[in-house]
């Protein structure tokens, strides 16, 4: 799914996180070093170390660098 990988928090809901990386198909492991950011991700990418979560991009916008989640998200 293309979207952003990001630590589950339990309260990501609304959350603006700095996005630090892109993570594509093919692409060797990423890690989420700070659970306070994101990486955007595309369709077959391996989920990063430190990050357990895809939000797609219909439910965030991005803006000056940032992702704010939109919706209310589960973990997963």
């Amino acid at each position: 799914m293309d979207g952003i990988a990001i630590h589950y928090d339990g309260q990501a809901g609304l959350a603006s996180l700095p996005i630090v990386g892109t993570v594509a198909a093919g692409a060797a492991q990423y890690t989420l070093a700070d659970p306070a950011t994101c990486v955007e991700i595309m369709t077959g990418a391996v989920l990063p170390v430190g990050a357990d979560t895809v939000v797609r991009y219909e439910d965030i916008q991005i803006e000056d660098g940032k992702a704010t989640i939109q919706v209310p998200i589960k973990q997963g």
